[in-house]
């Protein structure tokens, strides 16, 4: 396919990186192959072992890379802020080092955001590396609980409904923000450093009046967790502490007094169900420090509460509301898997 130049929109490609070198080159060699070329890329890197500055610019002269350095990690939400800041489209593109897009990844999304004029970000369809025909997510799901999950995570491809449609919120391992947008609301909220703060962007999103909008036809695929672990100590410390701040932060009034004996529920179910695999410690340590922190987020609350712009009814029809389902993902999926293999029998 012929790359082709297109002015109606001009994109910044924002790439966040810790030792994630073998995968960046992949990265980067995708975005070579993208049929609209109208595009910067900006690459933050976080204190990564061994990096170059200005290294990356040489060994990939067909993009227009540009590069900040960190001396040290300072975390996934202040590398995306940065970039952000010194990015100079009317698009964020926020794209992890492990993520590959298809050829068509940028032209597809210029086409179809012209129809959302009022949408404030959008969502790839991101499918698993390692088996492409599996989804690694649609779209984030967000529980009355605060507990949220990727959308079709781990199911076929042919089981994400085919329409564009809103979502609560994209995952920002592939997703789009308008940038005016992404610095009105604050941008990602450093004090969660890693996890969940894509849920808690999109919150802030529909609270203040802004559409998150799936796309399906827009694709990428993704390795997952490549610096950190899928399923480290890192990744659940930070998932569970940073649900708590989230729900504090964001939940409108009558939401949150309406929906706290579940969420404070759900924390004490995660917490055994942990206890069991002896991993417990972790995810009390989390529980510990989102409650230190209480102080901190209760501040930043007054002001998203106080500028909130979506109704309470609006918010509330974007919840999933089923009470076990936090606890129920993995078990739905391994029920859908066995019954798919009996009936290829």
């Amino acid at each position: 396919m012929v790359p082709i130049q297109v002015s109606r929109t001009n994109i910044s490609i924002i790439i966040p990186t810790w030792n994630s070198d073998a995968y960046l080159r992949t990265c980067l060699s995708s975005l070579t192959q993208q049929t609209l070329q109208n595009f910067e890329v900006v690459i933050v890197d976080n204190g990564s072992i061994g990096f170059e500055e200005g290294k990356t610019t040489l060994e990939w002269p067909s993009l227009n890379i540009r590069e900040v350095s960190l001396e040290e990690n300072k975390g996934f939400a202040v590398a995306c802020n940065l970039g952000a800041q010194a990015a100079r489209g009317e698009w964020l593109a926020f794209l992890n080092a492990d993520a590959f897009p298809e050829p068509d990844w940028l032209e597809s999304f210029a086409d179809a955001q012209k129809e959302y004029p009022h949408a404030g970000a959008f969502g790839s369809l991101i499918l698993q590396e390692t088996h492409p025909n599996l989804v690694d997510s649609a779209g984030d799901v967000y529980n009355i609980s605060g507990a949220a999950w990727k959308g079709y995570g781990g199911y076929p491809v042919s089981e994400v409904p085919s329409n564009q449609r809103r979502i609560f919120a994209p995952c920002a391992a592939a997703v789009f923000y308008r940038r005016d947008v992404f610095i009105e609301i604050g941008g990602f909220d450093e004090d969660f450093f890693s996890y969940f703060e894509d849920v808690d962007l999109g919150f802030r999103l529909n609270v203040y009046g802004y559409q998150c909008i799936f796309l399906p036809e827009v694709r990428v695929r993704h390795v997952g967790s490549a610096s950190t672990g899928k399923n480290s100590d890192f990744a659940l410390y930070h998932y569970h502490r940073n649900f708590i701040w989230s729900f504090i932060k964001n939940m409108p009034e009558m939401l949150l007094w309406l929906y706290m004996p579940v969420h404070i529920l759900a924390n004490m179910l995660f917490i055994l169900k942990y206890l069991k695999n002896e991993r417990g410690k972790v995810v009390i340590k989390s529980k510990i420090d989102a409650v230190k922190g209480l102080g901190k987020m209760l501040a930043k609350r007054k002001i998203i509460q106080r500028d909130r712009r979506a109704s309470v009814r609006e918010i509330n029809q974007l919840f999933n509301k089923n009470l076990l389902a936090p606890f129920l993902v993995g078990r739905k999926l391994r029920r859908y898997n066995k019954n798919k293999a009996n009936h290829s029998k």
